[in-house]
């Protein structure tokens, strides 16, 4: 992986670095002049070594959370290198037909190029000391079979490579280890790949079947079965070798080439190193240009898209990391909170005796960088580990996907991963450890001295004011922008920081501190649980993005415990009037509510900390259900079809599906309509550019035009999420009518719903190289549309044609995978618009219900025909299992948050044993048992815990509630499912392992003894 959210990897590695380097510089200038500070520091860090692991432990998890994001993206970036590099072996570049170049600009851009060309090209590759082979290669897509074992493959290859040159790519072995060659095989003789026989049940001496022409299968006989290949796409599972005029004379195709194969100098992995050096070299040469040809680092862009997908991931991992690494800068800002009470009056005697305000900051800098740095060591490692096991995890579910191919998931991470993994982790802490320790050094030295508690005077100074000022004023400001830009994100922010500058000037005229405060948390809270149908009001066409999640999240969570722990007294009230009722546990209940309030900084960022991640989770639970549900309709996303086939080549095309059907008596199982099959088909022609006749660009982009038959139209149910107002009626679209349409009025287009822009936009990457209907106020939300004219180039022929697009495919059916991205238009458009005639690639078929094996019988029908079928039912549920099990890995990591609010409870409670010795022994001498102190503390912890984990799940439902509702205004099919076990174990299981820190705490303080305890001051 060589770039994150854009930017080279490097760079971001050499800003860390400077960072940390002025981060390192301070640290040793304290060292160098104040080292008294640093042994305080160092005193206060080993001097109790289990809270000092436990804070360690707690810090990590930021880096480890980057470090392992980091993990699972380079392991993904590497497979895709990996599966890559297998495929292509020796081969790093190719020269092949440029679809773009303009020697072909009013003529069909041919799908080879004459064998003469390579005789003019293959000097200048040969002298070039960088490549070690250049290899002619004509290869064509068929289908085999062995009629033997009755198996046969559609996804194959047969490759011809010129016998003289092939042994410079590669050499090829047969079993037995011996070196094959190519010119010694007969007339039809033929050799295989391994992976290919295995498919076939293939071996030595037998006769098999190469689907080669229109005329019926050819005979081949297998010479020998062979570890290797010439060439290869990465997702062919057989490969016939001949020599290159064999080929080319099976295939009709005399004196032409697909391909001139190039391997750099190095092996497999490193010769792809050369590829920008010899592209800069010979990528422009005249003898390639002129021929319409096109130098292609076929190796370095896969490597390419690898770092690219591996970028991705990263992306998604790390933004949904986000709540985890929040929670996680709160728990820096509680320890030091609490490192400062406990060290108050030693603080106070340090300032009474002339240490000044920055030597505290300074030394609480020494002792949070030996906490930052040495949790940073251990977040990186365990980010390495957890990496592994996610990787491990989404290897197992890959494996059961049939896109997944040849991919498979290896664990892989590089070092400058872990590297900005450790400086990332190690500046957040520290830039938090700093503004931390800037704030706890603000004390009064008297107050200080004698543990007087601050009072909060009852009216704020004037710097509040000032504040609260310009928080309301930066508030309007960023309100006004958001609606003016439409953007609800920025709406929300700017509504906040008005609450909060209208409750910071409130305490300027004596509005006490915990009314101010609950004031602030109502109108978060209120604001945030607003139903969408009220944003909808002030504004119909808002524009959402994946900010909103996170922003809405903490400010409605810390709404909610403003108004909780600055109203102690409702909340006492509230738990002892239920479970106090119990006498025996009336005083534990009152001590256990009572004590968290009476701090209420340290109780609400505890709560905030369990309240933030288990809401997310809720409501991501919430929309993982509802959407899974969603997609489990089979029927909407495959148009009603049961199966779909794709044709792998064009050797021997479909000329007409339903007569082919009728035909076929092995087909009879296919649904008949009126005595003709319902099957439909779609001709789609990848190798088309397009523009909106209405842009102010001239630019065309690549756009995919599929074609559809009347059967096709008469047949399929898929749905449109979006049509012009004369196909619309009451809000719904007339799909029927509008596909009808189609067919009476060629020229007429539906887009896929992938094409349009929309308004909730919750997408990572955006591909700017393909055609958008970015017209104006066009929108996939929108209620109607207006028609949208594109102009269509083929790039084959260069002719030009115009559609207008009136209806948008419906958007689950968009990315079901049966319909081709694009646009969709009446074959007949083809046949008015090109000089040439568009194959059927795409099949559908409806089967009778009950009907066993129907896809491999389907397949086995089509096998002259070389059609890939899928059985529409299998393939939803293969990619639904894998989609569910990614969504848990998300949030699982997720959960990673919950670990922050469990060490926080486990520091309060080992802060709490020391704080209230005194205490623990006054209520042992009043007749506290060791049991009673015990199940105070343990009581403690349970009330922050449960209404930190209740808090997130409560609010979680009411957001989940919706934001479900929201979708339903786009979506009316989504259900909203409350997945109420799932909820019900995440609560459960995060407050039982947040006794797990609480209870060694509270052990302790049963062990000590009342006269020892009321001695102690």
């Amino acid at each position: 992986m060589d770039e994150l959210f854009g930017v080279p990897l490097t760079t971001i590695t050499l800003v860390l670095l400077v960072i940390f380097a002025f981060i390192a510089a301070f640290l040793a200038f304290i060292v160098a002049k104040h080292f008294i500070l640093v042994k305080m520091a160092a005193r206060n860090v080993i001097r109790r070594p289990a809270r000092t692991s436990l804070i360690i432990f707690g810090l990590m998890l930021a880096t480890a959370i980057i470090a392992s994001a980091f993990t699972t993206g380079d392991s993904l970036a590497y497979s895709i290198k990996k599966t890559a590099t297998d495929s292509l072996r020796s081969l790093d570049e190719v020269i092949r037909v440029d679809d773009e170049s303009d020697v072909w600009e009013g003529t069909a851009v041919p799908a080879e190029f004459p064998e003469s060309l390579f005789a003019t090209i293959a000097p200048s590759l040969d002298a070039d000391p960088d490549i070690d082979a250049v290899v002619p290669l004509l290869f064509e897509q068929i289908a085999v079979g062995n009629p033997a074992a009755n198996l046969f493959e559609v996804n194959s290859l047969i490759t011809g490579v010129d016998p003289a040159r092939a042994s410079q790519l590669e050499t090829l072995r047969d079993s037995t280890g011996a070196l094959i060659k190519l010119d010694s095989l007969g007339l039809n003789e033929v050799y295989i790949n391994q992976r290919g026989a295995d498919a076939i049940g293939a071996k030595p001496g037998d006769q098999i079947q190469a689907i080669l022409g229109p005329g019926g299968p050819t005979t081949l006989t297998v010479k020998e079965v062979v570890d290797g290949w010439y060439f290869k796409d990465f997702d062919t599972r057989l490969v016939l070798i001949m020599p290159l005029a064999r080929v080319q004379e099976v295939l009709d195709k005399e004196g032409l080439l697909s391909r001139i194969l190039i391997s750099n100098r190095g092996g497999p992995t490193d010769g792809v190193e050369l590829s920008d050096t010899l592209l800069e070299r010979h990528g422009e040469l005249p003898a390639i240009t002129d021929a319409g040809l096109e130098f292609v680092p076929l190796k370095q862009n896969v490597v390419d898209e690898a770092n690219e997908i591996g970028s991705i991931f990263v992306s998604i991992f790390t933004t949904f990391g986000l709540f985890s690494i929040g929670v996680g800068l709160l728990l820096i800002f509680l320890i030091f909170s609490m490192l400062a009470a406990e060290r108050k009056g030693e603080m106070g005697m340090s300032r009474a005796v002339g240490m000044q305000r920055r030597h505290l900051v300074r030394m609480f800098m020494a002792e949070g960088a030996m906490y930052g740095i040495g949790s940073a060591v251990v977040g990186a490692i365990l980010g390495m580990g957890l990496g592994f096991i996610l990787v491990k995890v989404a290897s197992a579910l890959f494996s059961d996907v049939p896109a997944a191919g040849d991919f498979s998931l290896t664990a892989h991470v590089e070092p400058i991963s872990i590297l900005v993994a450790f400086l990332a982790g190690t500046i957040l802490t520290l830039l938090t450890v700093a503004f931390s320790s800037w704030r706890v050094s603000n004390l009064n030295i008297v107050k200080a001295i004698r543990d007087i508690p601050d009072v909060q005077p009852t009216k704020a100074g004037i710097r509040t004011l000032i504040v609260g000022i310009v928080l309301t004023v930066l508030g309007v400001l960023i309100l006004f922008l958001g609606y003016d830009s439409s953007q609800l994100s920025a709406f929300g922010v700017g509504a906040s920081l008005i609450f909060f500058g209208l409750g910071m000037m409130s305490r300027r005229f004596g509005v006490e501190q915990r009314w101010s405060l609950t004031f602030i948390g109502v109108l978060l809270v209120a604001y945030w649980l607003l139903p969408p149908s009220i944003y909808n009001e002030i504004r119909d066409d808002w524009n959402q993005d994946i900010s909103i999640f996170f922003i809405s999240s903490f400010l409605i969570v810390i709404g909610a415990v403003f108004v909780i722990v600055n109203n102690s007294r409702p909340v006492i009230a509230v738990v002892v009037g239920t479970i106090g009722r119990v006498r025996s546990w009336t005083p534990i209940i009152r001590s256990a509510v009572a004590y968290p309030l009476r701090f209420g900084f340290r109780t609400g960022l505890s709560m905030v900390m369990f309240a933030v991640v288990v809401l997310s989770v809720t409501v991501m639970i919430i929309l993982v259900e509802g959407f899974t549900q969603l997609f489990d309709d089979q029927a909407r996303l495959g148009g009603g079809y049961q199966i779909v086939g794709f044709v792998a080549g064009g050797l021997n095309p479909i000329e007409d599906l339903g007569a082919t059907v009728t035909a076929n008596p092995d087909l009879d199982f296919v649904t008949r309509v009126n005595g003709a099959p319902s099957v439909g088909s779609l001709r789609t022609v990848f190798q088309s550019e397009g523009r909106l006749t209405e842009s102010d660009s001239e630019e065309f982009k690549g756009v995919t035009i599929s074609g559809v038959d009347d059967n096709f139209i008469a047949s399929n149910d898929f749905g449109l999420t979006l049509a012009t107002e004369e196909y619309t009626v009451n809000g719904e679209v007339d799909a029927d009518r509008l596909w009808q349409a189609l067919r009476d009025n060629p020229g007429l287009a539906i887009a896929n719903a992938f094409m349009l822009p929309a308004r909730n936009d919750f997408a990572f990457d955006e591909s700017s190289s393909r055609l958008r209907l970015n017209a104006e106020g066009l929108f996939l939300e929108n209620a109607i549309m207006e028609p949208v004219e594109v102009q269509v180039k083929d790039l084959n022929s260069g002719q030009t044609y115009t559609l207008t697009v009136i209806g948008v495919l419906d958007e689950f059916a968009s990315q079901g995978g049966a319909m081709a991205n694009g646009l969709y238009t009446s074959s007949r458009v083809f046949e008015a618009s090109l000089d040439r005639t568009a194959q059927i690639t795409t099949i559908f078929l409806n089967v009778e219900p009950g009907t066993v094996n129907a896809e491999n019988r389907v397949k086995a029908a089509f096998f002259e025909y070389n059609v890939e079928t899928f059985d529409i039912a299998e393939a939803v549920e293969a990619n639904l299992s894998a989609q569910r099990g990614i969504f848990n890995l998300l949030i699982a990591f997720m959960l990673l948050g919950l670990v922050v609010g469990i060490v926080a409870l486990g520091v309060i409670s080992a802060r709490a044993v020391v704080e209230r010795r005194h205490q623990i022994g006054v209520l042992r001498a009043i007749g506290f048992s060791r049991g009673m102190i015990r199940a105070t503390f343990l009581s403690e912890s349970s009330f922050i815990g449960i209404m930190g984990i209740g808090l997130g799940l409560g609010l979680g439902l009411l957001v989940g509630v919706n934001v479900m509702a929201d979708i339903r205004t786009d979506e009316p099919e989504i259900k909203l499912v409350v997945p109420w076990l799932k909820l019900a174990l995440i609560g459960v299981g995060a407050y039982l392992f947040s006794l797990v820190t609480t209870v060694l705490p509270a052990q302790q303080a049963s062990n000590i003894a009342p006269a020892a305890a009321l001695r102690y001051e």
